[in-house]
């Protein structure tokens, strides 16, 4: 598996243009809920099995 995650990051914003402008209201929800569960103290930052 590569792990050059700057280039990861770029590819996964390339692939998410499209669905971006196809469903924006979808995307805006997804990134509202990832935002609100990234917020320090929404959830345990321990990783879980």
């Amino acid at each position: 598996m590569d792990k050059n995650y700057p280039e990861i990051t770029r590819q996964t914003s390339a692939n998410m243009r499209k669905p971006r402008n196809d469903i924006p209201d979808a995307m805006k929800g997804f990134a509202a809920l990832a935002q609100a569960a990234t917020r320090d103290g929404a959830l345990n930052k321990r990783p879980r099995n």
